[in-house]
Order: structure tokens, then C-alpha cells, then sequence
């Protein structure tokens, strides 16, 4: 019988070796595995007050050292692609077009409304702006199909009010990176303040002809939606796993419908629905429906830091305990801004690894059973928790509402 010869395997080097060595004796392929483990890009959050995308991450900088490293960090830097203006949108359909092989590494595409609108120079007639800015719609076409055939695409993010005008079109020409992509979301432009100006939210009609398009979507961020077209025959894609809802103020009626076919959700955050005084007999309804599946629920609402109607109070607390009851197994609970019956602590799952309280009203005044001690101490003796913060603004003792701070 043949005799399997014995290959040595060639010797591993440490790390802090190898990162002691000169750059120009590290082989390629360790670059590669130290880039993989370094951020391509900071989060969409970190561009809020900015003129312009950020350049000072690792791999950027390594990038501008040399040839060598430049070849081997460029298909790094193009794992996100971040259309913010006119000339982002044209040098990345250039480069795609003469770089095919950048195309696979592409995983994020994050599209802003300023790509496509462009600073209007003065003195320009409004057809000739007009024309500029479906061309730059049909660069970004190009761009998507490219990346929808030849690149592995999981996430498409659009930011900002697109006019009605073009509206129909650009919509139309992202359909299928937004069809193909695991995690979508449409949001206001996170690089501006935050504004309650309603002409700069995202239209819901244009919200919704996308996500009937979306039957494998994983993930859904909604942040400043102009709800004034949104109804409840917008159906949300039952594939949905994770959804973030932020200002997006709808009824808990609605929510209900919305929630009540998601039977796959397991992260649920709602901010800022504005349900002061609303009847929340469905939704609670809804949440015995998909509840047991979620592992992460944040409500949060801002309005609750102020004074309001006692009715609305007392509504509030009973309707918030009532939801996170049917969580029966969440493993992170956030409420800020909200109220709730203080013997939520009875009947709490016990799954929970971390609990945060933050800017909250405790307990239901002088109908409640349970001191503010004990309610502590019921969350400290959950089984699992890893994690707990209280921080409450004020208590309600009797029926007329008195405050004390805590």
C-alpha cells in the first residue's frame, strides 16, 4: 500500500509578530484578513451634521499609502456604496462599469435624495434641471442592475423626500436592488437635523408601491414617514424578522393590522407613534398574535415626559403592561417616555437578559398594589438579567396626578 506522504503545515505567525513586521512583508492575503476585520464605513448615524462622507476609517486611510495597499483595500471600500451627490453617482457607475470585479464585494447600498436632485445652478430653466436629474435616476438604474446581477446585495437604504415629480420614476428604477435586498429602510437624510418639517419626510405612497414588491425582506427601517396615504391595506411583507418604526404615527388600530400576520418578527422598535388617548384594544390584541416570537421590544414616546390627561395616563399604563405580557419570551426590553401598571414586575418574562427603563412615568397612582421597592426589586431578581437601568422622571401617587421625582 501506498505510504501517504506527511506535509508539514507552514508555520503560523502571531499576531503581534506579524503586525511588528514591516507593512511590504506582510503577504496579501494577511491584509486581506486584517481588513475584513476593520469597518469599511461609519453607520448612517455618524453622518448626521456632516457636509460630506467620512474618509478617516482604517481602510481608507491604508488605501492612500501606496499602490499595493490600494489595490488590495479597493474591493474593501466598495463592500458600501453611498450615493450622496450627483458626482458620488457618476464616478461609482464608472467605476463599476470598468471594474466588474469590485462588483462582488458590494453587500450595502445606501441611496440619498441629493444624489438625484443636485444644487440647481443659477439662471437654469426648470426642463434642463429636470433632464440632469433623470439622467442621474437612470445612472442610478445602471448602478442597481449592476449590483442586482453581479453582487451577493443584502441591504438598500433610500434617505430622504424625493419630489412627486420624479418620484414615480426613481422609485421604479431602484425596484430591483430594493426587490433583491434582505434590509431596507426609507428615512429622512440622517447627515441633516432633525426637522418636523413634513416636506422633508418620505412619502408613504411611494413606501408602500416598494414594500409590495418586497415579499423576502428580512429587515424594515421606516423613520419620518409622511403618513397621510399610508393605510391599513399596506400590507407589511410576512417575511419580516426585524422593523423599526420611527415617527411613523399611525393608530394602534393600524399597527394591529400591520403586526398581526408578522408571526416571524422577532425585533419590534416603535418610536414616536403619537397614540395619546388612543383606544389600544387591537393592538393589544395583535401582540398576542406575534408577541411570543420577539426577543426585542422598544416603545418609546416623547410626549410622555410632560404633563397630560389622566384618562390618557391610566390608559397608557394598562395598554403598555397588557403588550409586554404577551412577549412571553423577550430577551430585551426598552420603554422610555412610556407608563405601565407597576405589577408588570409579576408577570414579566423571565427570559429577560436586559431590561432598560428610561424617562418614564412608574405606576398607575393610588389603584396601584405594589410600592416602587418592590418593583425594583422584582426586576433584580429576574433569573437571567444581565443588564438593568432604571431611570424614572416621576411617580404618580393619588388620583389627581401629583408628581414627585424619583
Amino acid at each position: 500500500m501506498d505510504r501517504i506522504p506527511c506535509t508539514t503545515p507552514p508555520p503560523v505567525v502571531p499576531p503581534r509578530t506579524a503586525l511588528s513586521l514591516p507593512h511590504d512583508q506582510l503577504p496579501n492575503e494577511t491584509w486581506r484578513e486584517i481588513f475584513q476585520c476593520l469597518p469599511m464605513y461609519p453607520p448612517p448615524e455618524l453622518y448626521r451634521y456632516k457636509n460630506g462622507p467620512i474618509h478617516e476609517y482604517p481602510v481608507q486611510r491604508m488605501s492612500r499609502t501606496c499602490k499595493r495597499m490600494r489595490a488590495i483595500a479597493l474591493p474593501f471600500m466598495y463592500s458600501d456604496i453611498y450615493l450622496t451627490t450627483p458626482v458620488s453617482v457618476l464616478k461609482t457607475r464608472s467605476r463599476l462599469r470598468f471594474r466588474p470585479e469590485l462588483v462582488r464585494h458590494v453587500r450595502r447600498l445606501d441611496i440619498y435624495v441629493e444624489a438625484v436632485m443636485g444644487v440647481p445652478r443659477a439662471g437654469s430653466q426648470l426642463n434642463h434641471i429636470l433632464k440632469i436629474q433623470k439622467e442621474l435616476a437612470e445612472c442610478i438604474f445602471d448602478i442597481t442592475s449592476i449590483l442586482t446581477n453581479g453582487s451577493l446585495l443584502t441591504t438598500v437604504n433610500f434617505y430622504g423626500a424625493i419630489p412627486k415629480r420624479l418620484g414615480d420614476y426613481m422609485h421604479a428604477q431602484c425596484r430591483p436592488a430594493f426587490i433583491r435586498a434582505k434590509n431596507i429602510s426609507f428615512e429622512r437624510d440622517l447627515r441633516t437635523t432633525v426637522t418636523f418639517d413634513r416636506t422633508l419626510w418620505v412619502d408613504a405612497r411611494y413606501v408602500q408601491n416598494m414594500l409590495s414588491h418586497c415579499c423576502t425582506v428580512e429587515q424594515i427601517r421606516l423613520s419620518m414617514v409622511h403618513t397621510a396615504r399610508f393605510t391599513k391595506a399596506c400590507a407589511l411583507p410576512h417575511s419580516l424578522r426585524t422593523l423599526y418604526m420611527s415617527h411613523v404615527q399611525q393608530s394602534p388600530d393600524t399597527y394591529a393590522v400591520w403586526l398581526s400576520e408578522l408571526h416571524k418578527l422577532e425585533v419590534l422598535h416603535i418610536s414616536e407613534p403619537c397614540w395619546a388617548g388612543a383606544d389600544f384594544t387591537s393592538l393589544i390584541a395583535a401582540f398576542g398574535m406575534f408577541g411570543p416570537n420577539l426577543k426585542s421590544l422598544l416603545m418609546e414616546e416623547g410626549y410622555m415626559s410632560f404633563s397630560f390627561l389622566k384618562h390618557d395616563y391610566f390608559t397608557w399604563a394598562g395598554a403598555t403592561t397588557e403588550m409586554v405580557l404577551r412577549c412571553t419570551n423577550l430577551t430585551e426590553l426598552h420603554l422610555k417616555g412610556v407608563c405601565y401598571r407597576a405589577d408588570i414586575v409579576r408577570d414579566i418574562p423571565r427570559t429577560l437578559v436586559s431590561v432598560v427603563m428610561d424617562k418614564m412615568q412608574f405606576g398607575a397612582g393610588a389603584d396601584e398594589t405594589i410600592s416602587y421597592d418592590e418593583f425594583v426589586d422584582g426586576l433584580i431578581k429576574l433569573p437571567n438579567l444581565q443588564e438593568l437601568i432604571v431611570k424614572h422622571n416621576y411617580s404618580v401617587v393619588d388620583s389627581n396626578a401629583t408628581k414627585v421625582l424619583l
